[in-house]
C-alpha cells in the first residue's frame, strides 16, 4: 500500500530540502525544466509534421534524385558547364545554363576531371561523392566524439533522410565539399594539426566566400598557424581559378554576384531574406546578422567545441544567401553535442531538417502574415542550430559511459517528489 501526503507538516515548511525551500528555488528550476522539455517537444512536432507531409504529398526530393533529366539538377548543370568551358577554354560563366554559376572559378578547376563524361554520369558520379563526404563526416565525427552506437545510427540516419542533404544531392550543390572540409579542419584542431586545419578552413572559403567569417576562428584562439595556412591556401586557391579561368570570366563572376538581388524565397533561410519576406531593407537582415556574429564570438571562447560550428551558423545567417541545404554544413555538430551528453539539444537539430520542401504547399496563397512566417520556417531552423551551438550547455565533467539513461530521463524535471511508502 503506497500512502501519498496529504500536505505538508509545519516541520517540513523550515527544514533544508523542505516545501518552502523547493518553492524558493522554482524560479531557477523552471528555466532548467523548460530547457530540458524544449528540444524533444520540437523533435516530436517536427517528426510528426514530416511524416504528415510525407503521408500527404509524397517526397519531392527522392524523385529529383532518380530523375535523368539535368534540368532537375539545375546547379551540377550550371559547375558542369564551367568545367566544360574550362577545358575548351571559353567563358566560364557564359555557358547557357537555366542558371547562372554564382560559384568561384576555382569549382571549375576541381570539377575538370568530370568535364570529360557526359552531363549524367557525371552528375551520378558527383551526387555520390557529396552524399559519402556529407554521411561520412557525421559518421567520423561520431567516433571521434565516442557517440554511444545507439545515438552514433540515429544521427546518421537522420542525416541521410533529411531534407538539406536530399536537396543538396538532387540539385547537385558543393555542400558535400564544404561539410568535408569544415570536419577536417575540426579534427585537424583536436589532434593539434594546425597547418592541416588551416588548408581544410582556407579550401571551403575559397570555394564559398560567404564562410569568411569562419577565418576569425583561428584568430579568436590565437592559433597563427592555422590562420596563416588559411589565408595562404585560400589565396592559392583562388589565384588558381583565376589563371585557369582567365581574368575576364573572374571579372563576370564579380559581375554575376554584384547583380544578385536578395529574395524572400522560403528557401533562404538567411537573415537579409527574412527581412526581405517582411517587407523590410535587405541590409536590416544584415545588421541583425552582424550582431548575432558578434554574440558568437564572444561565446566562442567559452564553447571551443562547437565553436567553429556556431561560426558557421552565423555566417550563413549573416549571407545574402543561405539555401535550407546549407543545413548539411552543421551536420556534424550533432554528434559533438551528443559526445558531450547534450542529447536534448542534439535530438531538436536532428528532426527540425527532417521537414520537406513539401512545407510549403501547406501555405495559403497570397501575402499574409502567416504566409511569411510559414515561409519563414527555414530561417527558425537555422537560428535554432546557431542558438543551441552558441549557449548549449557544456558539463564541466562528462557523464560516465555508465550512466543510466533511465535515471537521467526521470531527472529532467528535478527530483521526484517525496512519496513515504509502507
Amino acid at each position: 500500500m503506497i500512502l501519498l501526503q496529504a500536505g505538508p507538516s509545519r516541520e517540513q515548511f523550515g527544514r533544508p530540502g523542505g516545501y518552502l525551500a523547493q518553492v524558493r528555488a522554482l524560479p531557477r528550476a523552471l528555466p532548467r525544466a523548460l530547457s530540458n522539455v524544449v528540444g524533444p517537444l520540437l523533435a516530436a512536432v517536427a517528426l510528426i509534421t514530416a511524416g504528415y507531409l510525407y503521408l500527404r504529398f509524397g517526397s519531392g526530393n527522392l524523385p529529383r534524385l532518380a530523375s535523368p533529366d539535368m534540368r532537375t539538377h539545375v546547379d551540377f548543370d550550371s559547375f558542369w558547364r564551367s568545367a566544360v568551358a574550362l577545358r575548351n577554354h571559353t567563358d566560364l560563366y557564359r555557358t547557357g545554363s537555366t542558371l547562372p554559376n554564382l560559384d568561384p572559378p576555382i569549382l571549375a578547376v576541381l570539377l575538370a576531371p568530370l568535364a570529360g563524361l557526359d552531363a549524367l554520369t557525371a552528375y551520378r558520379a558527383f551526387a555520390l561523392l557529396n552524399a559519402v563526404l556529407a554521411v561520412g563526416s557525421v559518421i567520423i565525427m561520431a567516433d571521434r566524439a565516442k557517440v554511444r552506437p545507439g545515438w552514433a545510427m540515429i544521427a546518421v540516419a537522420a542525416v541521410a533522410v533529411s531534407s538539406p542533404l536530399q536537396g543538396t544531392v538532387a540539385l547537385g550543390q558543393v555542400y558535400g565539399l564544404l561539410t568535408a572540409a569544415l570536419t577536417v579542419a575540426w579534427l585537424a584542431r583536436r589532434h593539434g594539426r594546425l597547418g592541416w586545419a588551416g588548408v581544410a578552413l582556407g579550401l571551403a572559403v575559397a570555394l564559398k566566400p560567404s564562410l569568411l567569417p569562419l577565418l576569425l576562428w583561428p584568430l579568436l584562439r590565437r592559433d597563427r598557424p592555422t590562420l596563416f595556412a588559411a589565408l595562404g591556401t585560400g589565396a592559392v586557391a583562388t589565384a588558381v581559378g583565376i589563371v585557369a579561368g582567365g581574368w575576364t570570366a573572374t571579372v563576370e563572376w564579380l559581375r554575376l554576384l554584384g547583380a544578385f538581388q536578395v529574395t524572400g524565397f522560403g528557401d533562404n533561410a538567411s537573415l537579409a531574406a527574412l527581412a526581405v519576406r517582411f517587407h523590410l531593407p535587405s541590409w536590416l537582415g544584415c545588421l541583425a546578422g552582424c550582431i548575432l556574429l558578434g554574440i558568437t564570438l564572444w561565446r566562442a571562447p567559452r564553447r571551443p567545441e562547437h565553436a567553429i560550428w556556431s561560426i558557421t551558423a552565423a555566417a550563413l545567417l549573416l549571407a545574402p544567401v543561405a539555401w535550407n541545404n546549407y543545413l548539411v554544413l552543421l551536420a556534424p555538430s550533432v554528434p559533438v553535442l551528443l559526445g558531450l551528453r547534450q542529447w536534448r539539444p542534439a535530438v531538436a537539430l536532428l528532426a527540425l531538417p527532417v521537414i520537406g520542401i513539401e512545407w510549403v504547399l501547406l501555405l495559403p496563397a497570397g501575402d499574409s502574415i502567416l504566409t511569411r512566417l510559414g515561409m519563414s520556417l527555414y530561417c527558425a531552423v537555422l537560428l535554432t542550430y546557431w542558438a543551441v551551438l552558441t549557449f548549449a550547455r557544456v558539463p564541466a565533467e562528462p557523464e560516465t559511459d555508465s550512466a543510466e539513461w533511465a535515471a537521467e530521463l526521470d531527472s529532467w524535471l528535478g527530483p521526484p517528489r517525496e512519496r513515504a511508502h509502507s
